[in-house]
């Protein structure tokens, strides 16, 4: 009985017709699936948009390929290979709008153009078809390779399972056109038509589903991923200023404290009669105000500083790596920003504000030396400065050196806040 079922049954082989039909479906269901992500925000709804849009050349490239024999040459060797070309810089800028790199739309679109007018004029002038596989397939292996870096260069925040697997997905998609640079190379290229029944071409369009569906699961994750942080974060804010709330900022300073040794400068801002903002135009005027001082905090600091709205109307910026001289220049420049501007109020008036600033600087003493109050210290005369700023006229600034020292009682509740808030 069972030698007649072997006998009815035929052996199990793959047809490259079948396998070129099935890939193109799948990359149509990584485009429809990537495709409910567009209706976020910002990068990552620019870097879904682009993710499935390069699925979709990707699924409708196999679909074209699949359509061979069927149809006019021009139709597998222009469209498809249009639509696979723009499947890799689709791709490539896919990650480089998730991590907000700087990837010009336009630049994307003329290296496509220069990609396609090569392979229009390949066909226009019979050059042999050798030459426009390795052409294609160096772009796309050079592109995804690129992604690949990508993602190890600025997914450093991602987990690292999911960022391993985007990692190797986009690697494979980069070796499995390297492969086919290699087999044209090596003389084996009818082995590689789009439907040759061979070993390197059936294990290519494996290869290419499974790659297909897994980098599409990766890249969803690191969506998933992205948007986390992104919540973390702006739990991390305040509403109204966008800079860090008392709670986040004091967590940054106490990492400074135990972190490795390193200079660093503290500056304090305050809104000169503020009072008088709230009383002249209400409440939603001061928020103006303060909503006017956050931006321009966020615009003016560097990288890697890190800016928090210590209290009401007062702001701390701790700028890293930076010495007295260079916050004291910075402070300068936020007070004569402040008094040149106009902020609109509510009631459209045009309001003037000053502000008041005062600076210290330090060195923290490093994770592995006598744990002293450096941090505590410093934030105590960037305190006493400013305060000195506002007792000598206000819209101003004064550097620690010039102020006098609060007293250590003071010192102490300033630790003790610094440490439980």
């Amino acid at each position: 009985m069972r030698r007649a079922a072997a006998a009815f049954m035929p052996p199990l082989s793959l047809n490259a017709n079948t396998l070129l039909f099935s890939a193109s479906l799948l990359g149509f269901l990584a485009a429809a699936l990537t495709w409910s992500l567009a209706r976020s925000n910002g990068a990552v709804r620019r870097a879904a948009i682009a993710w499935s849009s390069s699925m979709l050349c990707g699924g409708l490239a196999l679909f074209a390929f699949f359509l061979d024999r069927r149809v006019p040459d021009y139709v597998p060797l222009v469209l498809g290979n249009a639509l696979i070309m723009a499947f890799g810089l689709l791709a490539l800028l896919a990650y480089a709008r998730l991590f907000s790199l700087r990837y010009a739309d336009r630049a994307i679109a003329v290296v496509y153009v220069v990609q396609l007018v090569a392979i229009v004029a390949f066909q226009l002038a019979g050059i042999p078809r050798e030459y426009a596989v390795l052409y294609l397939c160096s772009f796309l292996t050079i592109e995804l390779a690129w992604a690949a870096a990508i993602i190890v260069r600025y997914g450093g925040e991602v987990s690292a399972p999911v960022r391993r697997v985007a990692t190797a997905t986009m690697s494979v998609f980069a070796a499995l056109f390297a492969t086919r640079i290699v087999a044209t190379l090596l003389g084996y290229s009818p082995d590689i038509d789009a439907s040759a029944q061979s070993r390197i071409q059936i294990a290519t369009l494996l290869g290419a589903s499974i790659v297909i569906i897994g980098s599409t699961i990766a890249f969803v994750l690191m969506v998933q991923d992205h948007r986390h942080r992104e919540m973390l974060e702006s739990a991390r804010r305040d509403a109204l200023t966008g800079v860090l709330t008392r709670k986040a900022f004091f967590d940054e300073l106490a990492e400074l404290e135990v972190g490795p040794e390193r200079e660093f400068a503290l500056v304090m801002l305050d809104i000169d009669h503020f009072k008088q903002i709230n009383d002249r135009h209400g409440h939603l005027g001061g928020d103006a105000a303060l909503a006017y001082v956050g931006a321009l905090l966020r615009r003016t600091t560097r990288a890697s500083d890190v800016t928090g709205r210590y209290g009401g109307e007062e702001f701390c910026v701790l700028m890293r790596d930076c010495g007295e001289d260079e916050a004291g220049q910075f402070a300068r420049r936020l007070v004569e920003i402040v008094a040149a501007a106009r902020v609109t109020m509510p009631d459209g008036q045009k309001a003037a504000l000053t502000a008041s600033a005062g600076y210290a600087g330090g060195r923290s003493a490093g994770a592995g030396a006598a744990r002293t109050p450096v941090v505590r210290d410093v934030m105590a005369k960037a305190d006493s400065a400013l305060y000195e700023a506002k007792r000598a006229g206000r819209n101003r600034v004064m550097a620690a050196d010039d102020a006098r020292v609060v007293a250590s009682s003071q010192l102490a509740t300033l630790s003790e806040g610094l440490l439980s808030v």
